[in-house]
């Protein structure tokens, strides 16, 4: 499999908790967004999400994008996505609030390019459970869901890792949660739903 996008970027974008992926960052603007991603998305809300998770079984107060909240959103589909390998982004007061990254194959990067992709302590799609806490430490939360091996959330970074089958394949970024009451407002709802 040819490890270079189909794109005409050839440029390797690093991942950085908290902060966003390359030039796409935590407080953009939809517009911004669109145009760093040059693909216009597919605008949702916060009902139809909600809706969309539970027509497919999931438990939309199990993922954080719930708990951190979000109006709006854009749906990046597999074939419309040249820029980066960034699936969702969640809006909040009409800035980005968090950004879902995956390794999952898409027309335009494959997974040996996503491979390339990595964080700024040097994880990649791929790794795995011990190569993420060598490198970030225990997690704040670590929630199993759905087919995944796990969700690992570093709340105080802003980043957190979803692994199937043992590997990285979700990368997600956030504000860093700093507010200590809110840190345990999230772990309480976490350890609840266990």
């Amino acid at each position: 499999m040819n490890d270079e996008p189909k794109s005409t970027s050839r440029i390797v974008p690093g991942i950085i908790a908290g902060l966003g992926i390359g030039g796409l960052n935590i407080g953009d603007s939809p517009e911004k967004v669109r145009t760093i991603m040059r693909a216009s998305g597919v605008l949702s809300d916060y009902d139809t999400e909600h809706k969309v998770f539970n027509d497919f079984g999931y438990v939309p107060e199990h993922y954080l994008q719930f708990l951190i909240g979000f109006d709006s959103l854009d749906i990046f589909h597999e074939d419309e996505n040249p820029a980066y390998p960034v699936f969702k982004v969640y809006y909040k007061s009409n800035a980005t609030a968090f950004m879902i990254i995956s390794s999952y194959g898409t027309e335009v990067y494959d997974y040996g390019f996503c491979r390339r992709i990595t964080t700024e302590k040097g994880i990649s799609f791929g790794d795995s459970e011990g190569d993420i806490r060598e490198r970030y430490g225990k997690e704040d939360i670590k929630h199993i869901y759905s087919t995944y091996d796990g969700d690992y959330m570093f709340l105080r970074l802003g980043i957190s890792f979803i692994l199937e089958e043992g590997k990285v394949r979700v990368i997600r970024i956030f504000n860093p949660i700093t507010d200590s009451k809110e840190i345990k407002k999230i772990e309480a709802h976490y350890k609840k739903i266990e």
